[in-house]
C-alpha cells in the first residue's frame, strides 16, 4: 500500500490526491516511529515526505489538519516529530491556499502554538524550527500577545519537569534510605536474639 501510495504521489501534478491517502498519515507516522523495520522506516519516510509536497484543495487542507490534531496526542514522541514536520511541508506546499483561509490559517498556528509547549524536548523543537520558518515567510506575525503566550507555556513545562525532577528525586533518596537500613539490619542468622 506504501508504495502504491507513494507512485501515487509522484503523479499528484496530473491527479488529485484521494482524501483517503490523508487519513492514512496517523498511520506512516506511527510505522516511521518503529525503528525495528529500517526499509518499511524508509518507504514511509519517503511517502510522508511526497505527501508534504502535495498541492492539496481546501478540502483536503482542512482534512490534513484535523488528522493533525489527532496525531498530537498520540503519546509516541517520535509521531508528533513527524507530524509536526509534515504540517510544516505541506504548509510551504500550500502556503497561497492557506493564506486564503483565515480559519486554516489559524487553524495551523495554534497547532504550532501548543506543539511548542510540548513535554518532549525534541518535539518542541521541531516545532521551533517549523515556527521560525513560518514567521520568516510572513505567515505568522510576532505580536506581544505571542511572545506573552509562549512564555507562559514555558514557564508551565519548566514548573511540570522540576516537580517531576522533584519527584523523582524523592523517590530515589527514598529507595537510597531503605536500602541503608536494610543493609545495617543483621539477617538473624546466628545471632542470639534470633535463636533464644
Amino acid at each position: 500500500v506504501l508504495k502504491w501510495q507513494a507512485s501515487h504521489c509522484a503523479q499528484a501534478y496530473t491527479c488529485v490526491l484521494p482524501l483517503e491517502a490523508i487519513l492514512l498519515i496517523p498511520a506512516v507516522c506511527r510505522l516511521i516511529a518503529d525503528t525495528s523495520n529500517e526499509e518499511l522506516q524508509k518507504d514511509c519516510g519517503i511517502l510522508v515526505a511526497l505527501l508534504g509536497y502535495e498541492l492539496l484543495s481546501n478540502q483536503t487542507l482542512h482534512l490534513v489538519v484535523e488528522v493533525v490534531q489527532t496525531c498530537l496526542n498520540d503519546p509516541f514522541w517520535r509521531v508528533r516529530t513527524f507530524i509536526v514536520s509534515l504540517l510544516l511541508f505541506v504548509t510551504y506546499s500550500n502556503l497561497f491556499m492557506v493564506w486564503a483561509d483565515a480559519k486554516l490559517m489559524q487553524d495551523i498556528k495554534d497547532i504550532f502554538f501548543n506543539v511548542i509547549a510540548d513535554e518532549r524536548v525534541e518535539v518542541r523543537m521541531a516545532a521551533q524550527g517549523a515556527l521560525s520558518g513560518l514567521i520568516h515567510c510572513g505567515l505568522i506575525d510576532i505580536t506581544d500577545e505571542m511572545l506573552t503566550r509562549t512564555k507562559g507555556d514555558l514557564r508551565k513545562i519548566a514548573r511540570k519537569l522540576r516537580a517531576r525532577r522533584e519527584q523523582r528525586r524523592a523517590i530515589l533518596e527514598a529507595r537510597h534510605t531503605k536500602s541503608n537500613k536494610n543493609a545495617e539490619k543483621p539477617n538473624g542468622y546466628g545471632s542470639r536474639s534470633a535463636i533464644g
